[in-house]
């Protein structure tokens, strides 16, 4: 785990996120509140803008002492490259809305568009 996350941290960039230990806390049934270790990916920024980008993507995460973390024992390796894109739309706050992107294209043109942020 700790591997695929110091990866995918390499890919987004050190200064966007940080690889850290963390416990999850699983429970009822047999294991109640019991806790296990685990490695999860700190995206740094604010915790409950980046939670609620992050769920409008899709991907679940948790604040843990004011920090988003993703918890790399629920993400599956083919996942690792959603959370990357995921990770840089939500970092420069670009949002793709497909009927405005395709309205603006033939609008403006291809080249124009790739210039464009959407805010």
């Amino acid at each position: 785990m700790k591997k695929r996350a110091e990866n995918l941290a390499n890919k987004i960039g050190k200064e966007k996120c940080e690889v850290i230990q963390s416990e999850t806390f699983m429970g009822g049934g047999t294991l109640p509140n019991r806790k296990f270790p685990t490695i999860a990916l700190h995206v740094k920024g604010k915790a409950k803008e980046l939670e609620r980008k992050f769920r409008k993507k899709h991907l679940i995460g948790r604040i843990e002492n004011d920090k988003f973390l993703i918890d790399f024992r629920s993400i599956l390796p083919y996942v690792e490259e959603k959370i990357e894109k995921i990770e840089l739309a939500v970092q420069q706050r670009l949002t793709t809305h497909p009927d405005l992107q395709t309205q603006l294209t033939t609008i403006l043109g291809e080249e124009k568009i790739q210039n464009l942020q959407f805010v």
